[in-house]
């Protein structure tokens, strides 16, 4: 299942279609860069595809686990931890970023570092390792170290 992204973008307004812009340019440069993006989402796969798809990123994710790809969900660490497995990778080097406490609990259930999404997130005293205030924090962060 592929939403088109003209439906959504047709009725967004201008500042949505600047963050929108900017996160393509963001995870295409992550994409190109030394470092493998995945996504850990508590949505199904159906889910995932009507509400992401639409904005043509998803290609650049190697691994994408899905709530209908294990069967403990957030904040259990079982689907990090499949991640984990499923893109070989090593737990150590693996940033979560997420903007719950759900999201923040199953990283630390899983023993892997996690940055709060600050602009997308209700609760800002949420327990992180790294809190970007904006997407393009992300890289700076990583190599600054954790808070």
């Amino acid at each position: 299942m592929y939403y088109e992204a003209g439906d959504f973008l047709e009725t967004a307004d201008n500042d949505t279609l600047k963050r929108i812009a900017r996160i393509r340019e963001l995870t295409r440069e992550y994409y190109f860069s030394d470092y493998e993006i995945g996504i850990v989402t508590s949505k199904t796969r159906e889910e995932f595809a009507h509400d992401f798809c639409r904005f043509e990123i998803s290609h650049y994710f190697k691994t994408i686990i899905c709530a209908d790809d294990t069967q403990e969900h957030k904040p259990n660490a079982v689907p990090l931890l499949k991640y984990v497995e499923l893109s070989k990778t090593d737990h150590r080097k693996v940033l979560y970023i997420g903007n719950s406490k759900y999201d923040s609990k199953c990283a630390e259930n899983a023993g892997i570092d996690f940055a709060l999404a600050v602009w997308g997130s209700h609760n800002k005293h949420i327990r992180a390792d790294y809190f970007l205030e904006k997407h393009a924090g992300l890289l700076s962060a990583i190599i600054r170290g954790p808070a």
